[in-house]
């Protein structure tokens, strides 16, 4: 069954992290789950070059880690090396196919500080205040959220106009072929309301 992957650079986003427990009771999974594994490879979508990185094992025996970033993501001269094919990560992914998971979600985007809204906490939070000659400025912060299926919001300024932003949740999911695009839709879409302002309703 392969699996569709997202285009990140469709919106704002830049980074999607889909990361959690596979609950199943197939030995045949949960032996596979346990080896330490890692793959990563690149795929294009609409000329945007994506790297998408997998991972099993580690300290939790059920762990299935899967992280897509676009090139533009990571510092320069930093992208990783797209040692493995993307078969790979969809024979990965084949193998988990139809198990249910406890999937933590994280999404950053990247966006201008003059798009976000003025009466947002992200513009009142990080205005620039002087007092005696000196100049205070938040940079950097977290907001918990109540009422929503995202449980954070972190945002950091990387230069006076452009700010990343993180969204964070966790959600009960299961590995179908849409299962990667339906999270990256449904962060966008909290994007677009918690932060950008705008009515749309998830």
């Amino acid at each position: 069954m392969p699996v569709y992957l997202p285009n990140l650079a469709s919106e704002k986003s830049c980074r999607l992290v889909a990361c959690g427990l596979v609950h199943s009771d197939k030995k045949a999974v949960l032996d596979w789950l346990k080896e330490r594994r890692r793959f990563i490879a690149s795929y294009k979508k609409e000329k945007n070059r994506h790297f998408v990185r997998l991972m099993t094992g580690g300290r939790r025996d059920r762990h299935f880690h899967l992280e897509i970033a676009l090139a533009s993501w990571f510092p320069k001269n930093q992208q990783p090396k797209a040692a493995s094919k993307i078969s790979e990560i969809q024979d990965a992914i084949d193998r988990i196919s139809g198990e249910k998971l406890d999937l933590n979600l994280s999404a950053d985007f990247s966006s201008s500080l003059a798009q976000l809204p003025e009466s947002g906490p992200i513009r009142l939070l990080s205005t620039k205040t002087s007092m005696a000659g000196t100049s205070v400025q938040l940079t950097a912060g977290t907001l918990d959220v109540s009422g929503s299926r995202i449980n954070q919001i972190q945002w950091c300024l990387i230069n006076e106009d452009k700010v990343m932003v993180t969204l964070e949740t966790q959600v009960d999911s299961s590995v179908t072929a849409k299962y990667l695009t339906e999270a990256h839709e449904m962060m966008e879409k909290y994007y677009r309301v918690l932060v950008l302002g705008q009515t749309e309703a998830p």
